[in-house]
């Protein structure tokens, strides 16, 4: 009997050991979420370095149980694990945020980061199994009996751990106060094994001032421990946080005056909303969703919708104020996503919203299996998605079969729309996801924001609408243009887009989306700096510090290859004020000659327009009108599918004045100006060049036709500028 109750220790040591390493596993995955997000290659690298991990300890920990006293080694190794375990908290605040990582590739990030942080804790928890196993051996048991018992309590201890944790802990405590109870735990286990190890004590007191500073909420502690690493760096902006058994939610104030706050999921921004003023979407989608959602059920009274994603709850909350009595149905699976909104996002408790807290997929599915069981389903209107991000997506909303499902729950006048994120010129995900659709739905539209055109290579949120029937979007955005101005891929683009993703179909079984986004990932930070670049070389050129501004385009091109358009073009404009006529001809050529050998056409019409001025200045009169009559060419294709982009139209008015067609030159001048009268700068650009080729008259008039437009739109502060704009020349 004594000598079972002296195995009793090792088989409790094990089972507490190998429980460890399971809390450790789960709750890596929670803190890396933060800087990395949450996705099949965070979970590998988590689940891989971790066993990596084991797997060296077992061989060291056996090697070291024949050498030494089994007590003593567990001792030691118990208080290692337990500062280790202290540092993973230090080294993912330090690791985080090293800049040079965000230069290497998604799954290399990723890997390196998780590797610095878990590989050397879960080594020496891998290490304890077999000193254990050696010292309940030492009991005289019979050696088959025992080290099975010794891997049935370790089995039973990663079992336990992981209900535990995933259950209960993550969802009371939080990861960071999980770390330092398992810090603490450990410590324990050693002053057990080793009463006089000396070093436990003093540890213990490093232990206890840790706990208490990253715990405290007096600013002196929270600095240092800040200082220290042992705590993230909380900004005074947040005014609402938690960790749901999902993920790190905060809402941040942005600013007071107004109100505006913004809903983050880990890495993400979900949502903004003006606390004074809810109705008006300060995201691209958000007002693109009210857009198509107003125009095709402007006359009803009430609506039924699904939103896949509660977010901030911003859209679902303007869907009750718009259409009350309306059926709205949240799938969210996260209750502390729809506490937060409650909290601090301006969800009302008394909200009709119903908020269903299972995951989109399973609710999708259970009413697909109703309605094909003849059961009474009712058609939705709208079915809305707001899940996918640009890390984090969940596959199973990506795939064919969903979308079968999606269709069949719409009505037949229904629409699908969802937001996703991906970059225009990598587009392997968004090009995968396009032709996905297309095997289900008859029509398939995709829209950006009109502001982010020029920036093919930065990412961006796109917005998928989808229905059975074809929806006039270009009279959407006619009449809701001035509020949501936003860009309508055109045939051409989609098939450049389905291209980039391999023409590939998502289904259950095969959807590779994180594959699909690794690019997106390694070429966000690349883009922050590609942009800094463009910055600084943009503020050199107003400067007229033209060396270092062509100096900074080149960084750009370097940085990031997808913005040479942008960078050649810009580098030509400055050789142009520089009198390198020549030079700069040949640099607007290659830019030309670099986007057709990219494989997309996108719109380079301002590139062939400043091609052509500079061509005029050479005195290469039938070049340049080729390339006036390519700017022609250029913008109708354009204007065929986005007729409402201001931008385009004034190109085209540029091009026809220098081809003397002055009546169509005033036709599209006027359209651009109607679409956005309050641009000085576009109307500036084509009433200088009618002045300078000698039409005077329509300069004139095009500038008063600008401040009638105004007038009529009570803008009387960018009247005045246009005012005082037309007296300059005409006093001239």
């Amino acid at each position: 009997m004594s000598q079972k109750k002296n195995l009793l220790v090792p088989y409790i040591t094990v089972f507490l050991s190998s429980g460890f390493i399971m809390t450790l596993e789960l709750v890596a995955s929670r803190l890396i979420a933060r800087f990395l997000g949450s996705s099949l290659y965070t979970w590998t690298a988590v689940i891989g370095i971790v066993l990596t991990g084991i797997t060296i300890g077992n061989y060291l920990g056996g090697r070291l149980a024949d050498k030494y006293n089994p007590k003593k080694t567990l001792t030691i190794l118990f208080f290692i694990s337990s500062i280790t375990s202290v540092f993973v908290v230090v080294l993912n605040n330090m690791v985080g945020n090293w800049e040079f990582l965000d230069y290497l590739d998604l799954i290399v990030r990723i890997f390196v980061h998780v590797t610095i942080i878990f590989i050397v804790p879960s080594t020496f928890l891998g290490m304890i199994g077999p000193v254990v196993a050696k010292m309940a051996l030492d009991q005289g048991m019979a050696t088959g009996k025992t080290v099975g018992r010794i891997y049935a309590w370790g089995t039973a201890g990663s079992i336990f751990g992981t209900f535990l944790t995933g259950y209960y802990l993550i969802a009371t405590f939080g990861t960071v106060e999980i770390i330092w109870s398992l810090s603490a735990m450990m410590l324990i286990m050693s002053l057990y094994y080793g009463i006089s190890f000396k070093f436990s004590y003093v540890w213990l007191v490093f232990l206890l001032s840790g706990i208490f500073l990253s715990s405290s909420s007096q600013s002196w502690a929270t600095n240092f421990a800040v200082s220290c690493y042992l705590k993230a760096p909380k900004k005074d902006s947040i005014i609402y946080e938690d960790e749901t058994p999902y993920c790190y939610v905060f809402v941040e104030q942005e600013s007071k005056e107004p109100d505006t706050r913004k809903f983050l999921q880990d890495t993400l921004i979900h949502s903004k909303v003006n606390m004074d003023d809810k109705d008006n979407f300060l995201y691209f989608y958000g007002r693109i969703y009210r857009s198509v959602m107003e125009f095709i059920s402007e006359e009803k009274e009430s609506l039924s919708a699904l939103c896949i994603g509660g977010g901030g709850y911003v859209f679902p909350a303007y869907m009750e104020r718009r259409w009350p009595g309306s059926q709205i149905d949240v799938a969210e699976i996260d209750p502390g996503v729809t506490k937060a909104a409650k909290m601090a996002f301006g969800l009302s408790e008394e909200s009709s919203i119903n908020t269903i807290q299972r995951d989109a997929r399973n609710i999708v599915d259970d009413l697909y299996r109703d309605k094909m069981a003849g059961k009474q389903v009712q058609p939705y209107d709208f079915i809305l998605g707001d899940a996918i991000n640009s890390f984090t997506v969940p596959f199973q909303l990506t795939t064919h079969e969903f979308n079968g499902k999606v269709k069949e729950l719409l009505d037949d006048d229904g629409v699908y729309m969802f937001n996703m994120i991906d970059v225009f010129l990598v587009g392997e995900f968004l090009g995968a996801v396009i032709h996905t659709l297309q095997q289900t739905f008859d029509h398939v539209y995709v829209l950006m924001d009109y502001k982010m055109i020029d920036f093919l290579w930065d990412r961006q949120t796109f917005v998928v609408v989808c229905s059975k029937k074809p929806i006039d979007i270009s009279a959407i955005i006619a009449k809701n243009y001035r509020s949501d101005p936003c860009w309508i891929l055109s045939q051409e683009q989609l098939e450049f887009l389905e291209q980039k993703g391999k023409h590939l179909t998502l289904t259950d079984n095969y959807a590779p989306v994180d594959n699909l986004l690794s690019k997106v990932y390694r070429l966000q930070k690349i883009n922050e700096l590609a942009s800094a670049m463009y910055i600084n070389a943009v503020n050199f050129m107003k400067n007229s510090e033209f060396d270092r501004s062509i100096e900074y385009y080149r960084y750009m091109m370097e940085m990031n290859p997808d913005t040479t358009v942008m960078a050649l073009n810009n580098i030509a404009t400055i050789l142009v004020s520089l009198g390198d006529y020549n030079k700069a001809v040949k640099t607007f050529q290659d830019a030309i000659e670099y986007n057709r050998s990219f494989g997309y056409i996108y719109e380079q019409s301002r590139v062939y327009l400043n091609l052509g001025v500079t061509l005029l200045n050479l005195q290469r009169q039938a070049e340049a009108r080729t390339n006036f009559n390519e700017v022609i060419f250029q913008t109708d294709k354009i204007l065929k599918d986005n007729f409402y982009s201001p931008n385009t139209h004034n190109l085209k008015a540029q091009a026809l004045v220098y081809l003397g067609l002055y009546d169509k030159a005033e036709e599209h001048y006027k359209r651009g100006m109607e679409l956005k009268p309050d641009d000085f700068l576009r109307m500036f650009e084509t009433v200088d060049l009618l002045r300078r080729v000698g039409n005077n008259d329509l300069a004139k008039s095009l500038v008063q036709y600008n401040i009638d437009i105004l007038t009529r739109e009570d803008n009387a502060k960018a009247a005045e500028k246009f005012v005082i704009y037309l007296n300059k020349i005409t006093k001239k």
